[in-house]
């Protein structure tokens, strides 16, 4: 947005807030056209997010700068979204692939859990109402890894491994 578009963006603004009993005030005005320049919201996507808001049912009270902002680029992807998402892949490379052949995860927390959470032979044994239990604990886990960044910690070069590293490369050596 261009500081030209700041009449046009107070408009819009100002209509849809007036649409839910608010008033808005100056120093809204500019904190959230700044808050769009930096988004690198154009405003010819603002006016078209005013319309959509008004035009929903969605809001029951004034709409946040949050909710132009999603109205715009859409909800944002959560844990949740990417650990469903996840399941499925497993999921699928068990029908592909079985338990005779090795599997390739692209995401750097799937392919931790399924080599180090649980074996991929045990997971591609399971009977159907096993694996819904199964997807259940992998979303969770997924969640937990994802909020606790603790990726490179099972089995990728924690400091367990390198402690191990350093007492096994120690045996079998000259005195």
């Amino acid at each position: 947005m261009k500081q030209s578009d700041l009449l046009n963006f107070a408009k819009s603004t100002t209509a849809v807030l007036s649409n839910f009993g608010a008033i808005a005030t100056e120093p809204l005005l500019n904190l959230w056209f700044e808050a769009a320049r930096e988004d690198k919201i154009a405003i010819e996507q603002w006016e078209s997010a005013a319309k959509k808001i008004i035009r929903g049912r969605k809001y029951t009270s004034q709409p946040t700068y949050a909710d132009f902002y999603e109205t715009i680029f859409g909800s944002p992807v959560t844990e949740t979204d990417r650990a469903g998402k996840q399941v499925t892949v497993v999921m699928k490379q068990i029908r592909e692939l079985g338990s005779y052949r090795t599997p390739c995860f692209d995401d750097s927390v799937t392919r931790t859990l399924m080599s180090s959470r649980w074996s991929w032979q045990a997971v591609c044994t399971m009977t159907e109402s096993e694996l819904k239990w199964w997807a259940k604990e992998f979303i969770e886990s997924y969640q937990s890894m994802e909020r606790t960044g603790n990726r490179s910690q099972i089995g990728c070069g924690g400091s367990d491994e390198r402690m191990l590293k350093l007492l096994v490369g120690g045996i079998g050596g000259k005195s």
